[in-house]
C-alpha cells in the first residue's frame, strides 16, 4: 500500500499539466503480475492513482491469466502470454533484418 513520494508525486503532477508542450502526458502502468500470490493494484499507489491509466492482461482466448492483478484501476487490458500461447509472432520482418555491407 505504497503510494508515490512526494516528488515523484510533484514529477507526475506537472507532466499532466506541462508535458508535450502544455498538452500533458499520459503514465500508464501495468497492473502487476501477482495476483498468483492474493496480489491486487488496488493496493498499489502508481496503478491507482488518479493521473495514470492501468493496464490488465487477457490471453490469447481473450480470458484473464493467472498472474494478471485484477481490480478497479484497470482500464484498459491488451493481449500477453497467458494459457501457455503467446500473441507475439517471432516471424522475421525482411525490411528490419540487419545487412552487413559487402
Amino acid at each position: 500500500m505504497e503510494a508515490p513520494g512526494y516528488l515523484i508525486e510533484k514529477a507526475i503532477v506537472n507532466g499532466i499539466t506541462n508535458g508535450r508542450g502544455g498538452k500533458g502526458s499520459v503514465f500508464v502502468y501495468a497492473s502487476g503480475n501477482g495476483a498468483s500470490h492474493d496480489d491486487q493494484c488496488n493496493f498499489d499507489g502508481y496503478t491507482n492513482s488518479i493521473y495514470s491509466v492501468t493496464v490488465a492482461a487477457v490471453d490469447h482466448q481473450g480470458l484473464h491469466p493467472y498472474y494478471s492483478e485484477a481490480c478497479a484501476a484497470n482500464l484498459i487490458v491488451a493481449y500477453s502470454s497467458g494459457g501457455g500461447q503467446n500473441i507475439v509472432s517471432h516471424l522475421r520482418n525482411p525490411y528490419f533484418m540487419y545487412s552487413p555491407q559487402r
